[in-house]
């Protein structure tokens, strides 16, 4: 307390805070001497040059990387094309503080069956869905095992057909949703459905959550997933994830889709993209660029989309917003809010579920953000109540 009084006594002395009754008195203009104008020109002359050397290129060259990192950006160029792939990867970890672990370990959704996280293993897909999980798979992951079951589901076996009785909801979403960085039973959709199931054994009725979830699934993918494959298992309820890391993530998934020569499996979504220009040969930072003015669009199709199908499957279909600890972009949900909001889907808003955390205890590590076990506990709490706020969703029970 003493450090502040003085500092702020010494923040007043500085300042020279205007003491005493103002009044509205004619201020004169003093001319200033004209050394004082001569040296403020030169310094702001000096600086201007100084800023067009820094562009020269062997000036730039002999400049830190973090320098010329600005030059560039200055010049219009964004982040360098050898940096684009960390920065993507910054959904699944925190490359506010990036290091060269993180960078190596960057992915491209196009690049193969390998993912960034310990060698988890995909089958490449010619469709929209680029990936999947190998069926019948273990991996040993840092936060515990994965298993994925014979439908290439990261869960326990299930039967095709609905058991009698039973509430069955399908997940599907990203890696957060899938539960990267924690163990088989540690996943909050594991952990959500212990808590329904528990409500529902009263009324002698059973609750299922299957997880169809993979890691860099876009929002429209998720969709094409919701129609082609979590409707094969009759579900009663779809829980859609989104993440605020949606647009670039899109982007990346339409350049590895058009440059395989898969098309997206909707129509007016197809249109959208030729009004935008985006072609086979466009890089996903451009694609980016030239979705940006048609996000509100793009987005208001895609729950247009997930509503059509909710009704063609006779299911219901929600979207679950979730955000990685200390993760900040809520503002990216904005368009996706408007967009489910006028398709009629209603919206479980768990972009918050960290917020009264620090978020350094619920990340896996330090170079990887993703929640660990308490914080898929805090996803599977605000989850639950989520959908007691939302009673169409649920039975009565």
């Amino acid at each position: 307390w003493v450090w502040i009084a003085t500092l702020a006594t010494l923040g007043l002395a500085f300042t020279g805070f205007a003491w005493g009754t103002p009044r509205l008195v004619a201020q004169l203009v003093t001319p200033r001497p004209l050394r004082q104008r001569v040296r403020g020109a030169t310094v702001r002359i000096g600086a201007v040059l100084a800023a067009c050397l820094c562009t020269v290129p062997n000036a730039s060259a002999r400049l830190p990387s973090q320098y010329s990192r600005v030059v560039l950006h200055l010049q219009g160029h964004g982040i360098p094309e050898e940096e684009k792939p960390g920065h993507i990867v910054g959904y699944y970890e925190r490359i506010n503080v990036p290091s060269p672990q993180m960078l190596a370990r960057a992915w491209r959704p196009q690049d193969g069956i390998r993912a960034p996280k310990d060698n988890l293993a995909f089958n490449q897909e010619h469709s929209f869905l680029l990936r999947s999980l190998v069926a019948r798979s273990v991996t040993a992951s840092s936060g515990g095992t994965v298993s994925v079951n014979r439908w290439g589901m990261r869960d326990r076996e299930f039967d095709l057909a609905k058991p009698p009785r039973t509430l069955r909801i399908a997940l599907i979403g990203p890696s957060v949703a899938m539960g990267w960085g924690v163990g088989d039973h540690e996943t909050f959709d594991e952990l959500l459905e212990r808590d329904l199931d528990s409500l529902a054994v009263a009324s002698q009725q059973r609750v299922e959550i299957l997880n169809f979830s993979v890691p860099g699934w876009s929002l429209a993918q998720e969709v094409y997933a919701m129609s082609v494959q979590s409707a094969r298992f009759s579900p009663d309820l779809v829980l859609l994830s989104v993440h605020p890391g949606e647009l670039d993530i899109l982007s990346q998934n339409l350049e590895g889709a058009l440059g395989r020569g898969v098309s997206v499996p909707d129509a007016e979504l197809s249109r959208l993209l030729k009004r935008a220009e985006i072609t086979e040969s466009t890089a996903s930072g451009e694609i980016a660029r030239r979705l940006r003015p048609y996000e509100e669009e793009w987005q208001g199709r895609v729950a247009m989309w997930a509503a059509e199908t909710a009704r063609r499957t006779n299911t219901k279909v929600a979207a679950l917003l979730l955000q990685l600890p200390g993760q900040t972009g809520s503002s990216s949900f904005t368009p996706i809010r408007r967009a489910m909001s006028a398709a009629g889907i209603p919206v479980l808003d768990c972009s918050d579920a960290f917020v009264d955390s620090s978020e350094a205890t619920l990340w896996v590590s330090s170079n990887d953000a993703h929640p660990n076990a308490l914080g898929h506990h805090l996803l599977a709490d605000c989850a639950m109540d989520r959908l007691r706020s939302h009673p169409s969703l649920l039975p009565a029970w």
